[in-house]
């Protein structure tokens, strides 16, 4: 797990450094020929639409709350690509954490749709597999008001019991999830601030993992 959360910081540090070599550097996301390069800075609320399996269907917490932090390079006025991290967390307080390559189109210099494709590299519910797939689908109103689609899928582990005494261990149940999310977003000085407080907090976390009793 140490050697996955090391790779990922590298790997982006790889995609992020060039873009901040880049000149005409930007806190506002615009086309060219306003900057070169932009930060993305967005702060979000989703909900699941998708079933769960049947296996999982005691869990049923259908609210997600996301922070992402990236940065992103014009090609030209119409094309973008970029890279961000993102920290996740649900009503029941369960984390994740992963990374995307995102491509925009620009329809002008205030609407645009963004396509992102990643991997959940972290996920507190124990019973999923890690790494798991999750892309994105979203429609910037100048990066104030972003409609999202989101899809996570996760393959799954549930240990099966007998439900009476000695209560032991019968099998295990496995399967796929897809976690279908309708969403909504916000960005710029808003998601700013909201990216840096969730920074030093996951900067904590990360710093006790890695040093304290993190397998």
């Amino acid at each position: 797990m140490k050697n996955k959360i090391l790779f990922s910081i590298g790997l982006l540090s790889l995609l992020i450094i060039p873009l901040l070599a880049e000149a005409q550097f930007s806190l506002k996301p615009s086309p060219l020929p306003t900057c070169k390069t932009f930060l993305l800075t967005e702060i979000g609320y989703y909900y699941r639409v998708s079933s769960f399996p049947e296996e999982l269907s005691w869990y049923k917490h259908h609210s997600y709350f996301t922070s992402n932090l990236g940065l992103m390079m014009n090609l030209s006025s119409k094309f973008s690509i970029g890279a961000a991290n993102f920290v996740g967390i649900d009503d029941d307080g369960q984390l994740r954490w992963g990374a995307k390559a995102r491509a925009r189109r620009w329809f002008g210099p205030e609407k645009s749709v963004d396509l992102s494709l990643g991997l959940n590299f972290a996920d507190s519910r124990g019973y999923y597999d890690k790494p798991a797939f999750t892309g994105e689908l979203s429609l910037n109103l100048r990066d104030l008001l972003i409609f999202n689609i989101l899809v996570e899928v996760a393959s799954y582990k549930i240990d099966q019991y007998a439900d009476y005494e000695p209560y032991e261990l019968l099998g295990t149940k496995k399967g796929s999830d897809v976690a279908i999310y309708t969403g909504i977003k916000t960005g710029r000085t808003t998601g700013l601030i909201a990216n840096i407080a969730a920074a030093l907090v996951g900067a904590v976390f990360l710093g006790l993992y890695l040093f304290g009793a993190g397998d």
